[in-house]
């Protein structure tokens, strides 16, 4: 699908559970391991920020995204 993806990923069991009544998210194990997500997330973002993606370089026809009107 072109898409990016990164390697880590956590789920979050009974998530109503986890929220506090502001809507943060309670400190503890779970959190540690979003906010892990979301830190690898931010990195590879960073580093691939400058690198165009496969769907600028070209088309499904072959053709350069910048040669289309």
């Amino acid at each position: 699908m072109r898409m990016t993806t990164i390697p880590n990923q956590s789920s979050v069991p009974m998530a109503y559970k986890e929220f506090d009544d502001d809507g943060r998210m309670k400190p503890g194990l779970l959190y540690e391991r979003v906010a892990g997500v979301c830190e690898e997330l931010m990195r590879f973002t960073l580093l691939t920020r400058e690198r165009p993606t496969i769907s600028s370089v070209a088309t499904a026809s072959g053709r350069s995204a910048n040669l289309i009107a």
